[in-house]
């Protein structure tokens, strides 16, 4: 049985942590990252590319996935919190 590189399983856990919090706001957004971690960690598997690669890839995915978080607009239900939480409307 391959010994599991545990910098690599660890960032493949909590980047598919990151994606399942993607899945309610946006499912198209989770299918996307999804596969590319899916497509990421089946070349490591098959040995297409080094541990160091990987790690780089998954750096860059995890990047990729935060980026996206900041341009997302509130949902409703975020901002009826907000408001409930501060009803002069200040920040």
């Amino acid at each position: 049985m391959p010994q599991k590189n545990l910098a690599v399983e660890l960032l493949r856990k909590l980047i598919h942590g990151e994606i399942k919090i993607r899945r309610r706001k946006s499912i198209v957004q989770y299918r996307r990252f999804s596969e590319m971690l899916k497509e990421t960690v089946r070349r490591y598997h098959n040995r297409a590319i080094e541990t160091v690669e990987v790690i780089e890839e998954l750096a860059e995915l995890t990047r990729e996935v935060r980026g996206q978080t900041a341009v997302e607009k509130p949902s409703a239900s975020q901002r009826r919190i907000r408001l409930l939480r501060n009803p002069e409307g200040k920040r």
